[in-house]
């Protein structure tokens, strides 16, 4: 108590103390609204999501599984990425009546890796999404058929916005398959779209690993199912898909799709909503591992976990500056 009161009495004790004191505030501080900030991170209402922008240059990447069968999932990494942002894909497929374009983002598949690690053949895949609602218009694999629907199916309605109890239902549509993209002829619709129908379900928080780091998102959950049935009069079933799919703002993607088919149902089935007589079958899932919002051109940009490296940086900062400012001080006594 001495010694204080010496520091206290001499301008250059106080000044040591000044520096303490300050010095354990903005530690106190800093660490506080961390600990609050990490806390509050995901309890945030989403509300009315609105479509996100996508600039050239952003990727996300996806691991898959796949049923191969009983006891066997094949484990594929697919990455996408956006390489145009002003893409326009118009479709003249039937009639004059029935034509129409879109603005489009056009997105490049890869798959990366199989479930042994080793790389593949990397198959290329061109994709196209209308930029107001982030449906999927055109598909097109380096090594197979390009498809589509017409119009575009709306997994995500943002209309103009997303929200929990949004819920939306469409009965016209056709899915189409061509060899040949580049083809004059008009292209007729392989199946038919009966019904489809999109629900936000509610918000719910998502944890994935994201670069060998376990993390979590909030997400609006959408439950969407699709019933189509075959135009070839050979054919003798219809199609039932039904997806479970987390949008996350965060990482403007889907972070997690569960995918769930019938490929065969009866005769007298009416539609998705007579669920006694449909089988439902889990036919895979893909879950976010990577991501990237860095734009061409952009410079390097900031994490969410870089927060905590700068709240070391400060803390540390501080530390140093007052032990500096105290060994001066003492060293003039």
């Amino acid at each position: 108590m001495d010694r204080l009161r010496q520091l206290l009495k001499d301008n250059r004790g106080f000044k040591v103390v000044t520096v303490i004191s300050v010095s354990l505030l903005l530690i106190g501080a800093m660490v506080f609204s961390f600990s609050l900030a990490s806390a509050d991170e995901h309890q945030d209402e989403l509300g009315e999501v609105e479509a996100p922008e996508w600039k050239e240059g952003y990727s996300w990447t996806y691991k898959m599984r796949e049923p191969v069968w009983e006891d066997m999932t094949w484990i594929s990494e697919i990455e996408r990425e956006v390489v145009n942002t002003n893409s326009r894909f118009s479709i003249d497929v039937v009639d004059s009546d029935r034509g129409d374009s879109f603005d489009t983002y056009q997105i490049d598949e890869r798959w990366v890796v199989d479930e042994e690690g080793e790389d593949r053949d990397h198959i290329q895949t061109e994709n196209h999404f209308t930029k107001d609602k982030l449906s999927r218009t055109f598909t097109n694999p380096v090594d197979g058929w390009a498809s589509f629907y017409y119009p575009p199916i709306i997994e995500l309605n943002f209309d103009p916005t997303l929200s929990v109890g949004d819920y939306w239902i469409e009965d016209e549509g056709w899915f189409f398959e061509t060899p040949d993209v580049e083809t004059e002829d008009e292209l007729e619709p392989i199946r038919e779209i009966v019904e489809y129908a999109g629900e936000v379900e509610g918000q719910e928080t998502k944890a994935v690993e994201v670069g060998g780091t376990r993390r979590e998102f909030e997400t609006l959950m959408i439950n969407f199912t699709i019933f189509a049935r075959d135009l070839d009069p050979d054919e003798e079933h219809a199609e039932l898909r039904r997806e479970e799919i987390y949008y996350a703002p965060e990482v403007k993607n889907v972070i997690h799709r569960e995918m769930y088919q019938t490929m065969r149902v009866p005769d007298d089935y009416d539609g998705p909503g007579d669920e006694d007589q449909v089988k439902e079958s889990w036919v895979g899932n893909e879950t976010l591992i990577d991501y990237s919002l860095e734009a061409d051109g952009d410079g390097p940009q900031e994490s969410e976990s870089m927060l905590g490296v700068w709240v070391v940086l400060a803390i540390v900062g501080v530390g140093v500056a007052s032990i500096v400012v105290y060994k001066k001080t003492k060293s003039s006594f």
